[in-house]
């Protein structure tokens, strides 16, 4: 079936579109991948001092004084609330955090959002907007990166890029970090330049070359289920005999 996945194209990415939940998915994910320093118990560390939680919750799992915050939705449908009390009925359990890793993902529950004072929270809000006031700092918005350079020892050594229909533009790396970001389905893009084999083949050497430097690098996906509450009330009408009905939500 055909999912339509927006893509935030834009200074803080999918952050900037998506739904704002701010859920970390399941520690499992992260011990399952047996990857060094991926672990649920490492990666915690630095969700718990990135995070500013406004909820309240168990400090074993969340951080306070960070950029990225966490808050409740300041609105919650009726509706939406006896939703959740016929779902913990039916024996599917109740979650009221779904980042709290010592229980199970399983329950119905409201998640919390990313946001603060009732404001979206992005990666260029919390991150970015404060990292911009760097002199060692540029950003070159409508760009698209088409390679990844290597050199004769096959280490990566930058990329090289299309600037407003360059795309000779180069960055060089001098320094031994180097961070490779992709956003979701953003290889379709990269067919019109790229074989897929090739596309593969290069971003799995640059994961390994990167693994070479007591790095790795690991993609995650969450599928969720969710459920919306909409109220619909039919109203009849009484322009004609034949009983036409009209919808409004």
């Amino acid at each position: 079936r055909n999912i339509y996945f927006a893509r935030g194209k834009v200074l803080g990415g999918s952050s900037c579109l998506n739904v704002c939940l701010h859920h970390r998915g399941s520690r499992k994910d992260y011990d399952s991948w047996g990857v060094p320093g991926w672990s649920s118990a490492n990666v915690l560390e630095y969700f718990k001092m990135s995070q500013d939680d406004k909820t309240g919750r168990d400090p074993k799992f969340h951080g306070t004084g960070g950029e990225w915050t966490m808050d409740e939705v300041k609105y919650q449908n009726p509706l939406s609330k006896k939703f959740l009390e016929i779902g913990a009925a039916a024996g599917l359990g109740s979650n009221d955090d779904f980042n709290n890793w010592d229980r199970e993902q399983d329950g119905v529950g409201r998640f919390q959002v990313s946001e603060k004072k009732g404001a979206r929270v992005s990666g260029a809000t919390a991150f970015l907007s404060k990292a911009m006031k760097r002199k060692n700092l540029k950003v070159r918005t409508g760009t698209m990166v088409r390679r990844i350079n290597f050199d004769s020892t096959k280490t990566s050594t930058g990329v090289t890029y299309d600037l407003l229909g360059d795309d000779s533009c180069k960055v060089k790396i001098y320094h031994e970090t180097f961070l490779l970001t992709a956003v979701i389905m953003q290889a379709k893009c990269a067919y019109k330049y790229i074989f897929y084999t090739r596309f593969i083949h290069l971003m799995h050497t640059a994961i390994q070359l990167h693994a070479q430097r007591g790095r790795r690098s690991s993609s995650h996906w969450w599928s969720h289920w969710q459920s919306t509450v909409a109220y619909v009330q039919w109203s009849r009408t009484c322009q004609s005999p034949q009983r036409t009905w009209r919808r409004s939500c």
